[in-house]
Parts: C-alpha cells; structure tokens; sequence
C-alpha cells in the first residue's frame, strides 16, 4: 500500500532538493518523465523493493535510477529522485528542465508549488510512454542474465500496470493535467484538466 500521508521534508539533511542548488542550474528546453515501479522480483512479505527513474523525452537517458530505501515511495522520494536527475545525473550536464512529466497521484501534490517556484512546468498524467519503456527493458535485462521468461513476462505486465491509478487514488479528471508555473496552488493543486502529454500543445 502507498503512504499517502507522508510530509514534504525540505532543508533535511536527508533531502537533496535545495531549491537554491536547484534555481543555480541553466534552465533547458529538456523534458523528464519520473515515476516508481514495484519490483517483485526482490521483493519479500517482510520488505517491498521499490525503484524510481527520470527519463529524459529528447533521447531516452537515464538520468536517475534510485532504489528506495524506506518503501513505498513518498513525495521526499520523489523530491529526492528528481533532485539528483537535475544536479548529478548520470549521462550529460547539470540542468533544470522546462517540464517534467508525472503521474497523477495525490501524494505529489506537495511538492508542485515548489517546482512552480522553480519556473518548471509539471504535466500531470496516466501516460509516461519513456519510463514506461525504461522500466519493461529492465525486466527483459534481468531474463538476459538468467531470470526465468515466465517471470519477466509477469513482471512486464506489471509495469505496464504502473500506469493505471490506485484504486484510492480519487477523482481522475481526464487522461492529462498541464500544470503552468501560474496554475500550481490556485486550483487546490490540481490545476483545470489539459491535453494528454503525449499530444501536448
């Protein structure tokens, strides 16, 4: 089950999104998706193994793959994450991004205003067609060094799954939410519903 109670956590030492480092960064026209994926693989009735990865859209890098240490993952998760894609990832340069691409759950709310204050634009959404692939060619990756074809079979469905909402998760308000840097806070975080981010305008 995810924790949709857990509290943004910012200027902790356990917290690596310092807007200050973050608003340093050259802003570029880049655009990430970002989200967590269940890995049942690794996973046990006593502890869930739970991974996060930022995709950049332009040529499918991974910037971040990090696994969470306290499952399942919360919005300091996802601060975490999306910290370091922007100040240390793991292909190209340091940037901030003019949109990143999210799916619509409740328990990221928190942390939208603060990517507003940033000047990055937050597409909210079921779609995430770049994570979606990253994640399916890890699974295929662990068949190659030796799991099972019926397991990664199961495991694929199960990513695919990812893009569905929980159950808990309320109103959806259309496939896609366009989240501007003016929108973020004055309509109780959700902002009026938009385009797909597949076919954004």
């Amino acid at each position: 089950m995810w924790d949709w109670c857990d509290e943004l956590k910012l200027g902790t030492s356990s917290c690596a999104f310092v807007k200050r480092d973050i608003r340093s960064l050259p802003q570029t026209e880049a655009e990430f998706e970002a989200d967590f994926f269940f890995d049942p693989k690794y996973s046990t009735k006593r502890k869930e193994r739970w991974v996060g990865s930022v995709i950049q859209r332009e040529d499918g890098a991974v910037l971040a793959v990090e696994e969470v240490p306290l499952p399942p993952p919360t919005v300091n998760s996802l601060a975490n994450l999306l910290a370091h894609a922007m100040l240390r990832p793991r292909f190209g340069d340091r940037q901030r991004p003019r949109i990143i691409y999210l799916r619509d759950r409740p328990q990221w709310q928190e942390l939208l205003a603060h990517l507003r204050q940033l000047s990055i634009e937050v597409v909210l959404g079921q779609d995430l067609p770049w994570f979606d692939e990253a994640a399916i060619e890890s699974a295929f990756h662990r068949r190659d060094q030796g799991c099972p074809a019926e397991a990664v079979s199961q495991e694929e469905t199960h990513l695919v799954r990812l893009g569905r909402p929980p159950p808990d998760a309320g109103d959806r308000r259309g496939e896609g939410h366009r989240l501007g840097r003016g929108e973020i806070g004055d309509q109780a975080g959700l902002g009026s519903a938009g385009s797909n981010p597949a076919s954004r305008t």
